[in-house]
């Protein structure tokens, strides 16, 4: 189920989502969208550099005591993009922004199911490209306010820290965050039926 799959993400918790530390991969990620005039053994050996480029990065964020790992885009390796399993959102001063669904990002079925309930709200959703500078200013500055990942088995994983080479910004106190539990419990609500489906999005199955 949704509420069990949580524990991928959630560091042990069934179903309030607790904030997981996050690492920002300073190499930015090794998928740098379609590349259709290699050959076989190019592709090979390019999937090849790829698997060793995450499995380095995840060593290192567990040798560091994160859980997850950020990726940066992989051709400036500047703008934030995916993490792990999951596409990326955060509210800085009010507004939540999120990285467009071009080359290496998905579009992903949750992240659609939060920017339809965060615009029904009032929300202003920016699906623009966002620089890790930018970022971590925003959070020294104290307007990064909430920051989750939004994926099919976990729902929401919010994040309580971010680091960044040196540099380590702790959101909202390190606690889940007011909005990224209402997108949990209302996302959560609708799968399992105990919330109105305004959207359409649920099925019966006979």
């Amino acid at each position: 189920s949704t509420q069990k799959g949580g524990k991928w993400f959630y560091d042990g918790a069934d179903v309030t989502p607790v904030a997981v530390r996050m690492l920002v991969a300073a190499s930015g990620c090794p998928l740098i969208g379609p590349k259709p005039s290699l050959t076989a053994a190019e592709v090979w050996r390019l999937a090849e550099k790829e698997r060793l480029s995450f499995m380095e990065a995840a060593l290192k964020a567990e040798k560091l005591g994160y859980s997850q790992v950020l990726w940066l885009d992989g051709n400036e390796r500047k703008y934030v993009e995916e993490v792990g399993t999951m596409n990326i959102m955060f509210k800085i001063d009010g507004e939540i922004w999120t990285a467009p669904t071009v080359g290496t990002v998905l579009p992903g079925v949750t992240r659609d199911s939060m920017i339809h309930l965060l615009r029904d709200w009032g929300y202003t959703v920016r699906e623009e490209r966002l620089a890790i500078d930018d970022l971590m200013k925003a959070g020294h500055d104290g307007k990064l306010e909430e920051v989750f990942g939004t994926g099919t088995a976990a729902v929401i994983s919010p994040v309580g820290e971010l680091r960044f080479k040196d540099d380590v910004v702790v959101i909202n106190g390190g606690k889940t965050g007011e909005l990224t539990q209402k997108l949990y419990d209302t996302l959560t609500g609708i799968q399992w039926g105990r919330l109105e489906d305004k959207y359409g999005w649920t099925r019966v199955i006979e």
